[in-house]
């Protein structure tokens, strides 16, 4: 594997670990009041957790109504979620002969 070209990768500043953290309790916080929070490919939806326990989401098989959709609120786009992906480098980023400035 090759050194990856952008010398500053992965450093976030202060403001942004902070606001992570925020999110973080947040998150933390609607779960302990008794809310879901899903990701929904390009957004984060916050249900009633007693009312995704007899969803389609989680009883996956079962029959369900089309009729009576789950109320939720919105809260907020995202980058599409991806599901569980994790993110790599391009392999140009990763040539030890590829410069910056190339780019």
């Amino acid at each position: 594997m090759g050194k990856i070209i952008y010398e500053n990768t992965g450093n976030f500043t202060k403001k942004q670990k902070r606001l992570c953290e925020e999110i973080s309790e947040k998150i933390k916080e609607l779960r302990k009041s008794g809310c879901s929070v899903i990701a929904k490919a390009d957004s984060l939806e916050v249900y009633l957790s007693k009312e995704v326990q007899y969803s389609n989401l989680v009883n996956h098989g079962k029959s369900y109504s089309n009729e009576y959709p789950i109320p939720h609120l919105d809260a907020g786009y995202i980058n599409d979620s991806g599901a569980d992906d994790t993110e790599f480098f391009i392999d140009e980023c990763l040539d030890l002969e590829t410069k910056e400035e190339d780019f």
